[in-house]
C-alpha cells in the first residue's frame, strides 16, 4: 500500500507547518501514486482553504520520510 504524505502550512502563520497523509491508495505503485497527487492534493487544499501544501512524496504506508 502507498501513502501520499505532504506538509501543509497555514496561510496565516507560514512558519506552522504540519506532515499529514492521506489514506492509503491500495494497488497503485509510487509512480502512479505520484501522477495524481497534484489531483487529490488539490481536492483536500479545496476542503482545507485555511493552509497552503508546501511539499509532499509517495512511500509505502509506514516508511519514515522527513519532508
Amino acid at each position: 500500500m502507498i501513502e501520499l504524505v505532504f506538509v501543509a502550512c497555514l496561510v496565516a502563520e507560514p512558519v506552522r507547518c504540519e506532515q499529514r497523509a492521506l489514506p492509503a491508495l491500495l494497488d497503485v505503485t509510487e509512480q502512479q501514486c505520484m501522477s495524481v497527487s497534484q489531483q487529490l492534493l488539490a481536492a483536500w487544499a479545496g476542503r482545507n482553504d485555511g493552509y497552503r501544501i508546501r511539499s509532499w512524496t509517495c512511500r509505502e504506508v509506514g516508511a519514515y520520510v522527513d519532508l
